[in-house]
């Protein structure tokens, strides 16, 4: 269908060009009908501020609605594209001229005179009935149940990145133990070897002399001594001296033994004559003795010197200052057994089964152990009357075998020798 002419010099536009899509004959009508017509007011006259110009576009569109209703009323049916409206105004025929005019100086309007709004237009093409309405709390609402809300225009904040976990702390490396310090070997004390020999000084006297690479005795005197009692002391020593033929391991600065000699008042005459014991010990198996000492009764020893027995005493304490009886409970070579005290050194029950055969046989217990006195640091005086290592101190004691043997049971190396023992 061609296009009709033109009005005011410029081509009449078909009304889908002048107006949205979604406007149909009925909605222009009602709109156009309506007090928001631009061709109404409700006062029956138009404001003095709307112009001719929009006045005749008013006019002009509600005129060709009301066509088209009627058409569309009477069964009239048109092709979208073979009706086309004209715009019967000589001055007005574009949307944009509206635009312009309405937007140019001097086209102010107060808030009571009627004005052009094409949101008007556009609620009545969907059905609406006015502007739209804000209902205070943000939400716009359109026409009949159409609302929008403003903030759904909103991106969406979007979620925060999830935190990475931590890195596992790696586990610590465990501490390696300590390897221990290994127990450091004890310095051996230097070894003393005696080079003076006889008296070194006033109270001193070591014995050996003529065998100065053997056992050696320190001898200490102490207190009060008579030249006579401290050569029967000297001669005692150099007995042991003879008898123990071997050097042993120096300590703590001694040679082989040092014995402190004591006079002092006691039990009175006829009693204990003297007493003897360990001071100090080596460090071996066998606790052999470093020091010891003894003390004898100022009120015996005139009567032992005239007996002639003085001597015997001392090498009798002599002993027990180097362990004999006194020691054996350090180096286990002492008994209880059924009651009875016993010496159960291997050398000593040999010499009492071989040199006491009768008094072995007699004893019950004899094969384990060599019969002590109740005490526990002597020979037994009924059984071995003659040993000088018998509790009571008789005249012509003498030093046998058993006691040497006992000697070596000790530790000591000395003159004891037995073709029973060889092998």
């Amino acid at each position: 269908m061609a296009r009709h002419t033109k009005v005011g010099g410029k081509p009449s536009l078909p009304m889908e060009g002048v107006l949205p899509d979604m406007f149909d004959a009925r909605s222009i009508a009602e709109f156009f009908a309506s007090d928001r017509g631009l061709g109404r007011n409700t006062d029956g006259g138009l404001k003095s501020h709307v112009d001719a110009e929009g006045f005749e576009f008013g006019m002009a569109v509600s005129q060709m609605a009301t066509a088209q209703q009627n058409d569309h009323d009477a069964g009239h049916e048109h092709e979208d594209s073979g009706l086309e409206l004209e715009f019967q105004s000589s001055s007005v025929t574009y949307v944009e001229d509206v635009h312009d005019h309405f937007e140019g100086d001097g086209h102010d309007h107060d808030e009571d005179e009627a004005q052009f709004d094409l949101n008007d237009l556009t609620d009545a093409a969907r059905g609406g009935k006015g502007k739209p309405a804000d209902d205070g709390s943000g939400t716009t609402v359109k026409g009949k149940g159409r609302t929008k809300d403003k903030a759904s225009d909103v991106e969406p904040t979007p979620d925060p990145e999830p935190t990475p976990d931590p890195e596992p702390t790696p586990d610590v490396e465990p501490t390696p133990d300590v390897e221990p310090t290994p127990d450091v070997e004890p310095t051996p004390d230097p070894e003393v070897v005696s080079s003076n020999f006889g008296w070194i000084n006033d109270t001193t006297y070591i014995s050996g002399g003529d065998t100065p690479n053997e056992y050696n005795v320190e001898l200490v005197f102490h207190l009060s001594w008579t030249v006579a009692q401290q050569q029967a002391a000297i001669n005692a020593a150099e007995l042991i001296s003879d008898i123990i033929v071997s050097d042993v391991v120096s300590h703590n600065g001694i040679d082989d033994i040092r014995i402190n000699a004591y006079t002092a008042a006691d039990d009175g005459p006829g009693g204990i004559l003297a007493r003897g014991g360990v001071l100090d010990t080596r460090d071996d198996p066998l606790n052999m003795v470093s020091e010891g000492a003894f003390r004898i009764d100022t009120a015996d020893i005139d009567r032992l010197m005239n007996d002639g027995r003085l001597e015997d005493v001392f090498f009798h304490e002599m002993l027990h200052s180097m362990g004999f009886g006194s020691g054996w409970e350090y180096n286990g070579l002492r008994e209880l057994i059924d009651g009875q005290m016993r010496f159960v050194g291997e050398t000593a029950m040999h010499v009492y089964e071989t040199e006491f055969a009768t008094q072995y046989k007699a004893d019950a217990d004899a094969h384990l152990g060599v019969i002590l006195d109740s005490s526990g640091g002597h020979w037994n005086e009924t059984v071995f009357t003659s040993e000088v290592m018998t509790p009571a101190m008789d005249s012509g004691a003498d030093v046998g075998n058993l006691t040497l043997a006992a000697l070596e049971d000790m530790g000591y190396e000395t003159t004891y020798a037995s073709e029973t023992m060889i092998g």
